[in-house]
């Protein structure tokens, strides 16, 4: 289980004991949209604040429009989500809630801990932006401490923007019958470009630093920039670079090898760089050219360009391809027999990686 960061659990409002699911309820997996905020948390009505698995239709809540303009909003639907976490997933696919700790914002906001699904929309300026996205590990983050629990979105009648614990969230909208987006049917934009949302990640991680939060509790994965490409035959046997140079991983091929998997570290940019990036690919090396020579006569080898071949993903546009971390790469037709070969992969692009993210067999031989 993974720690929290200091002062998370010294606001917790939040009762797990009465998190067990009703008699003839279901919980729901973490692959459908389920916005909300968890029981307990004190949602802002005209009443005073209340627990929000309180609410029921008819309750008066306090909302906003997207120009700050107060206007208070009965609640036309609320419906208790049971989500069950499925823990063997990477943590923003398992369906953990997020923790915003208090004055995680600014200073009051939010009043004290508030724990909302991935997929609930956040205030800022003008424009919404899902929580999943800010996640930074100190102030907001993952609450690995809950096995399953109840999420509670709110409707009123049209997009409003309602108080939870001070923090300004989305309303949630009811399902349309021609599947338009969420964001479509709102008046402030949902916003998730890197550009927007990286600058206000930023200042929030700031933000969390300058308070002194640290990793004392949460141990961040231990990063390296270090790809160590390696080739592993069809035997399993492991061919270390004989040197790299200009962008160029060479190996020495014995003999009779006609097909290898190019085997890296590989990670997911979400998790090594930051969750704005948005990218959950797990990416090895990219790849451009590769050169075989034997007899000193050197012949392109294009598979992994042409082909659909395991262990690379699909071309995305920009030069080269990139590996899973381990991708299939035939040389049948360009080898010949009984001869030694240099092999050399041009490596055009490169992330940073968890030190330990090895997959495929590769795993053994660290």
């Amino acid at each position: 289980m993974t720690a929290l960061p200091r002062h998370a659990v010294v606001h917790d409002i939040h009762d797990k004991s009465d998190q067990t699911l009703p008699d003839g309820a279901s919980a729901r997996h973490p692959d459908t949209s389920v916005p909300g905020v968890l029981h307990n948390t004190n949602i802002h009505t005209q009443s005073g604040p209340q627990p929000v698995q309180s609410l029921t239709p008819g309750h008066v809540l306090v909302t906003y429009d997207p120009e700050m303009a107060e206007m208070p909003a009965p609640i036309t639907k609320v419906m208790a989500q049971h989500v069950c976490v499925l823990p063997g997933l990477p943590e923003d696919e398992a369906g953990y809630p997020i923790r915003v700790l208090q004055d995680a914002i600014a200073d009051g906001l939010p009043t004290q801990d508030v724990l909302l699904t991935p997929d609930q929309c956040l205030f800022f300026e003008n424009k919404f932006v899902p929580a999943a996205l800010l996640v930074n590990r100190l102030s907001i983050f993952y609450d690995h401490t809950f096995e399953r629990y109840i999420a509670y979105p709110l409707e009123t009648d049209g997009p409003a923007i309602i108080v939870a614990e001070g923090l300004l969230v989305a309303s949630a909208l009811p399902p349309c019958p021609n599947n338009t987006h969420w964001h479509t049917r709102t008046d402030a934009p949902v916003v998730t470009e890197r550009e927007v949302v990286g600058a206000l990640y930023h200042r929030l991680l700031a933000r969390a630093k300058s308070r002194g939060l640290s990793h004392s509790l949460f141990e961040p994965p231990e990063i390296t920039h270090e790809h160590d490409l390696s080739l592993i035959t069809d035997t399993g046997k492991l061919i270390r670079k004989m040197r790299e140079q200009n962008n160029l991983a060479m190996f020495m091929l014995p003999p009779n090898v006609h097909e290898v998997h190019l085997s890296s570290r590989a990670s997911r940019p979400v998790d090594v760089i930051a969750p704005y990036v948005q990218d959950k690919r797990r990416l090895g090396v990219r790849v451009g050219e590769i050169t075989l020579q034997e007899n000193r006569k050197p012949r392109k080898i294009s598979s992994h360009m042409e082909k659909d071949l395991p262990g690379w993903h699909e071309h995305d546009g920009e030069p080269g391809r990139w590996t899973d971390g381990h991708a299939h790469l035939p040389m049948t037709s360009e080898r010949s027999k009984n001869k030694m070969g240099l092999l050399s992969i041009q490596i055009l692009d490169t992330i940073p990686y968890m030190t330990h993210d090895f997959h495929g067999p590769r795993k053994n031989h660290k």
